[in-house]
């Protein structure tokens, strides 16, 4: 893809640099349950700096690609931006009710928190919900303009943010309700998200893609012997 010369290669570098530094944040708090077992949850800040620092990467990857697919044009249509605001308004809402009115006790918690846990603990949420409505939105809505080689790629790495928006969802639900474990449902969709980043990346590599064609073309489909 021309490296950082194109849309593309800029949009799968800057996911794939923000799945490397979500990783780095993964291995800091590995390294945190280790030293500390009693701990489920560690509160080290400087494991929210790798995990936050991602979603400006995550978002910037996703219009590049968008760019470099023809998606934005989606955009362009009056549907599409009454979807945006739709959508967000969505998202947004079950976010706050869940995470504010359900699992802390409501508009208190703003006066009792503080402002750094108030951004840490709706940054994720906020983050997610914007790159889950800019994937839904722009490429949903331009699908028929999406290439063949694009589809499937771009459908793996969607999933990827829908599985993200639950796993942190559900963590900060679970974290504050003081139910969550290492291993319990929001680590499964962690898992999940780094898998499909994984896949769908791969899977907009052009090395990867001319074996795939290479392979299929020395196995072709046998011709029925001639009677």
């Amino acid at each position: 893809w021309n490296w950082l010369k194109s849309n593309v290669g800029q949009g799968i570098f800057s996911i794939s640099l923000g799945v490397i530094i979500w990783g780095i944040g993964q291995g800091i708090w590995t390294y945190y349950v280790i030293s500390n077992p009693g701990e489920e949850a560690p509160t080290s800040r400087l494991i929210d700096l790798f995990y936050m620092t991602s979603i400006p990467l995550w978002i910037y990857g996703i219009l590049r690609l968008s760019k470099a697919t023809g998606a934005r044009y989606g955009l362009k249509k009056p549907i599409a931006k009454i979807s945006v605001v739709v959508t967000s308004v969505i998202l947004l809402a079950i976010s706050y009710y869940l995470l504010v009115e359900v699992a802390r006790g409501g508009s208190t918690y703003f006066t009792d928190a503080t402002p750094m846990d108030v951004f840490i603990d709706l940054g994720y949420a906020a983050g997610d919900a914007i790159n889950l409505i800019l994937v839904v939105v722009i490429f949903g809505l331009s699908w028929k303009l999406l290439g063949g080689m694009f589809r499937k790629p771009i459908l793996v790495i969607l999933f990827s943010f829908v599985s993200i928006y639950l796993a942190d969802t559900f963590y900060s639900y679970r974290n504050a309700q003081e139910i969550y474990y290492n291993g319990d449902i929001s680590d499964l969709f962690y898992l999940l998200t780094i898998a499909c980043f994984g896949i769908g990346l791969s899977m907009l590599d052009p090395v990867t893609r001319k074996a795939t064609v290479q392979a299929k073309s020395s196995n072709p489909a046998a011709v029925p012997a001639a009677e």
